[in-house]
């Protein structure tokens, strides 16, 4: 993968508890990211 010059940082904070549709919204974050060809991601 060929990263571009210019990039942003998002960042979003959310509690191990916060759940959308029945599953953790960090799950949901990072499958959409990887679906969008994002350049990474990172949970703690």
């Amino acid at each position: 993968m060929e990263l571009p010059k210019d990039a942003l940082l998002l960042r979003i904070f959310l509690g191990e508890s916060d759940e959308l549709e029945g599953e953790p919204v960090y799950r949901k974050i990072v499958l959409k990211a990887r679906e969008m060809n994002l350049a990474g991601a990172t949970v703690l």
